[in-house]
């Protein structure tokens, strides 16, 4: 995507894209909007999605199970829950959870062990939220950093920790 808007000054597409270059790294989204940037803004302060955890995410609860049966899930699936750890038995043709098992706990970085199981039970330990560090307008073709901590450093690559970054480019036509 940098090469697309220009890395530099002199292979931008328009005035001032070039400083998008170092906020693209990592997992980042662009948005082409003709909405004001305060309305965008405003959306994304918002904006936030309960998702399920993968491996290094960081949970917000603690899981805990409790032993008993686990109806929704098949009988075809004992070999992977084992695999993850899971103390189950098949009994009546169920899987029951033979003792309490704490899947994750809050604060901790998932396994992928952890994040996959937590999947197939269904539970979604993570928020996503998307961010807009910067922003970009058409009609004056001026560049803006919406937050000073979004600076891009050589230390954080352009991304705070845990958040998703998201950049703005406001199109006024």
């Amino acid at each position: 995507m940098s090469a697309a808007l220009g890395k530099t000054e002199s292979e931008e597409v328009a005035k001032n894209l070039h400083k998008f270059s170092p906020f693209l790294k990592k997992q980042v989204a662009l948005l082409f909007t003709n909405r004001k940037k305060e309305e965008v803004s405003e959306f994304f302060q918002k904006f936030q999605v309960s998702d399920f955890g993968r491996s290094g995410n960081y949970p917000n609860q603690t899981v805990e199970l409790e032993p008993g049966p686990i109806d929704y899930l098949p009988v075809s699936m004992e070999e992977t829950l084992v695999k993850l750890d899971l103390p189950i038995s098949i009994k009546d043709g169920k899987v029951v959870i033979r003792e309490k098992y704490t899947v994750c706990a809050e604060g901790k970085p998932l396994t992928p062990e952890q994040a996959k199981l937590l999947e197939l039970l269904g539970i979604r330990t993570v928020t996503f939220r998307a961010i807009a560090k910067c922003v970009w307008t058409k009609k004056t073709q001026e560049f803006e950093i919406l937050d000073a901590t979004s600076e891009p450093t050589e230390e954080n690559g352009g991304e705070e920790e845990g958040d998703e970054e998201f950049e703005d480019v406001e199109d006024d036509e």
